[in-house]
């Protein structure tokens, strides 16, 4: 019997923040945040160990990086293959909300 050759790809965990209200996000939606306008970085300290943003309605947010293996049980991390983010199981949508967060376009009451 001829040995099985086969290849697996390990990528690092991705990095993961938390705001102080207690929102989980990883790299990407932190970065889709800023990108679409939901934040505003406005300072950053130890080499991004702490966030400060602003949301577009002006309050300012704390966000810090928090090592994975930390996130609590009732987050778990979903990936499409491409990109990684942050589900909170105990949380509910709307069937019309869209289901990665953040959403393509900035919406009234997006929380971050």
């Amino acid at each position: 019997m001829e040995p099985i050759e086969a290849t697996a790809t390990v990528t690092a965990p991705p990095e993961c923040f938390v705001t102080e209200s207690g929102r989980y996000l990883t790299r990407w939606q932190l970065t889709r945040s800023f990108e679409i306008g939901i934040l505003t970085a406005r300072l950053s300290v130890d080499d991004e160990q702490v966030l400060l943003a602003e949301r577009t309605e002006g309050r300012t947010v704390t966000i810090v990086r928090c090592p994975w293996e930390t996130l609590p049980t009732h987050v778990e991390l979903r990936s499409d293959g491409t990109r990684v983010w942050i589900a909170d199981r105990r949380r509910t949508h709307p069937a019309n909300q869209a289901a990665v967060w953040p959403p393509a376009s900035p919406r009234v009451g997006d929380k971050v």
